[in-house]
């Protein structure tokens, strides 16, 4: 179900950011910490697989590979960690981000979706975030983030884009950031990937999904020998 329209071309663009520095240092320092231990086993107890997977959990969570869904679309994060989806809801100066492992859909008759909404089971690990745009007193547009409350009838509006990982893979910086002007919906980097907590395992049992949900699709222009550009055809 759709809240309020808005102007074709206008897009939520939200970038899932890299684990911040100060993350990526600890890792470092814990990965040289592992093949020091490592080193101090007999050549015959080690193997390819065994290396393989003594170091793998160090590795740092790449932003790619993420799905969202958001009022009937679903996407993954590309390797730059980009989510786009077409603007369906009004006002266009908030959204909610629900992180959580799993979101059930409520079907009205057959395959026909009523809603979504948050399983008894997910609500207690499951977190969401507001994102709102406002003026300061000199006009200029900052966005508020902030940790607010689960819905308490745990429906999904159509105001949310939903995250389906567990909570804890992602970070959300809170505070006011100065909005970058644009005719989108152009979220604060403020959003990290910070693990890879049993990801694998969670996109597999969340593809049915997509299933009820419309894929983004994207029009490719090339506009010159090295400049490329990918617009957004779902209308």
């Amino acid at each position: 179900m759709l809240v309020g329209t808005t102007q074709p071309a206008a897009n939520i663009l939200l970038y899932l950011q890299p684990a911040p520095y100060d993350i990526t240092s600890d890792i470092k320092e814990d990965v040289v910490a592992e093949i020091e231990a490592l080193t101090q086993r007999q050549p015959s107890h080690l193997s390819a697989k065994i290396l393989e997977g003594s170091l793998a959990h160090f590795a740092p969570p790449a932003v790619g590979g993420f799905l969202s869904v958001y009022n009937g679309y679903g996407d993954f994060s590309n390797t730059d960690g980009l989510l786009t989806f077409p603007l369906r809801h009004l006002p266009a100066s908030k959204l909610y981000l629900l992180v959580t492992p799993d979101i059930e859909l409520v079907r009205a008759q057959g395959n026909t979706v009523a809603h979504a909404q948050l399983p008894d089971s997910a609500r207690g690990g499951a977190v969401r975030y507001q994102f709102e745009k406002t003026k300061d007193s000199n006009g200029t547009d900052f966005w508020h983030v902030s940790q607010v409350d689960l819905p308490a009838s745990g429906r999904i509006t159509g105001r949310t884009l939903t995250l389906v990982t567990d909570p804890r893979n992602i970070a959300v910086i809170e505070g006011s950031f100065r909005a970058h002007p644009s005719g989108h919906m152009l979220l604060p980097r403020t959003i990290y990937v910070v693990g890879a907590r049993q990801q694998m395992r969670l996109l597999l049992s969340a593809l049915d999904l997509l299933r009820f949900h419309e894929p983004v699709e994207f029009a490719r222009e090339v506009l010159g020998e090295k400049l490329r550009r990918a617009v957004l055809i779902n209308e």
